[in-house]
């Protein structure tokens, strides 16, 4: 089937005016065939890209954000980082690494999220947009090493892409992300928007209960319930039903 199908391409003519994404393309986010279309623009956000392991001298701090890097990656090396080739490769939940369970697992959720039973389900994340919060790679199989380059680069991108997209709902599913935004975060207009964290959903606490707080109120369930409590219900904007 023709993935491409699953996305939608309308807001790119923008995104390419951020800087980062002039250096790194592959870094653009998914952005589902049906985001627009939907009564919440929810932005799921993970935590970062890897590089394989014989290439992750490429992914120094400096030479990363200041473009050095971006000449030196090969074809691999952008695979590896290429948004719409990971979390848009997905068919009916099947995908064909066990690494992208991150994905199958968000579109679970997003399942039982969707009011309206007739939409298309062989790709759950066409309902919502997905990128990485970290601008700059990992080592593979590691959390990245944050850096204060690696928390101002990635908030300011999220700011300018949240405009762009118009976002609503902004769903963090990594901790570390989630922490490091809010570490940055000053008076702006993110205050009028839902944000939440979740426990990674490739990990245990995806499905174990553990505490979340939202404010001053505390609550005790497994993030993928959070998920869904945090967000509510998605459907189709009243005057978008086909």
């Amino acid at each position: 089937m023709n993935k491409e199908i699953y996305q939608d391409r309308s807001f790119d003519d923008l995104l390419q005016t951020l800087p980062h994404y002039q250096l790194y393309p592959q870094m653009l986010p998914f952005i589902g065939s049906h985001y627009r279309r939907m009564n919440k623009r929810v932005l799921v956000i993970g935590e970062s890209h890897y590089l394989r392991k014989e290439s992750e001298q490429k992914s120094e701090s400096g030479a990363w954000y200041d473009g050095t890097a971006a000449a030196m990656l090969d074809d691999e090396d952008r695979n590896w980082i290429h948004t719409r080739g990971t979390a848009g490769s997905g068919e009916k939940q099947r995908y064909a690494s066990k690494a992208f369970g991150i994905y199958r697992n968000v579109e679970f959720a997003i399942r039982d999220l969707l009011v309206d039973k007739d939409l298309p389900t062989d790709n759950y994340l066409r309902y919502v947009a997905y990128y990485n919060y970290f601008q700059r790679p990992a080592k593979t199989g590691d959390s990245l090493e944050v850096t204060d380059l690696d928390k101002k680069t990635a908030y300011h991108h999220l700011l300018a892409l949240g405009d762009i997209l118009e976002v609503t709902h902004f769903a963090f599913v990594s901790k570390l992300a989630y922490y490091a935004f809010w570490k940055s975060h000053g008076k702006d207009e993110f205050f009028t928007r839902n944000i939440f964290g979740t426990a990674h959903p490739s990990t245990s606490w995806w499905n174990t209960p553990h505490q979340h707080d939202w404010w001053e109120e505390k609550f005790k369930m497994t993030s993928r319930e959070w998920f869904i409590k945090r967000i509510g219900k998605l459907q189709l904007k009243v005057d978008d039903h086909e």
